[in-house]
């Protein structure tokens, strides 16, 4: 296992114990670190969430992204304003 896959590793079963007791409403959507890597708050997996293996994924789950990072920022910030508008028109 790489440094920057321990790393990742490390920060999500953090993310994911700390914010345990918050409220989903007052937690992070999202981390982007520069080159480095993304990390996505599925919190309960209701909803549009995302599945691996026909499961959907819970709490904060992460990846590598090197030189993707913005490409991946910018995807997320469509997708929230989409979702933003969506809540707003009904």
């Amino acid at each position: 296992m790489s440094v920057r896959d321990f790393r990742l590793k490390t920060t999500l079963s953090l993310l994911n114990e700390k914010y345990k007791e918050i409220p989903q409403s007052e937690q992070l959507d999202a981390i982007f670190v520069l080159n480095k890597f993304t990390i996505y708050n599925f919190r309960n997996g209701e909803g549009k969430a995302m599945k691996l293996k026909e499961k959907p994924l819970k709490g904060f789950v992460g990846g590598p992204t090197v030189e993707k990072t913005i490409y991946f920022f910018m995807e997320f910030l469509l997708l929230a304003l989409q979702f933003f508008l969506e809540k707003q028109i009904h």
